[in-house]
């Protein structure tokens, strides 16, 4: 049970780094974004990165060029569902 929550804990702040450390001073924003536009973005993009990962990365290795075209095609969804 415990490590199940450390688990949990973990994953949480290593999203809490990455979108602080990716998006802070990034300038991805526009000005007159909502914080409530912007948690919506991270919350879709952290939804569908881990959709991935559950799907091709945990149950079997994928090549490397699986994984550039998985980073394509959320580069790729992200500018098609721009929340900003």
């Amino acid at each position: 049970m415990m490590r199940i929550k450390q688990s949990d804990f973990l994953n949480y702040e290593i999203w809490i780094l990455t979108f602080g450390g990716g998006l802070q001073r990034s300038g991805v924003y526009a000005n007159n974004v909502s914080d409530s536009n912007k948690a919506e973005f991270r919350n879709s993009v952290k939804d569908k990165i881990n959709t991935l990962v559950i799907n091709k990365y945990t149950k079997s290795s994928v090549t490397s060029k699986e994984h550039i075209n998985n980073l394509i095609n959320i580069k790729n969804w992200i500018n098609s569902n721009r929340l900003f």
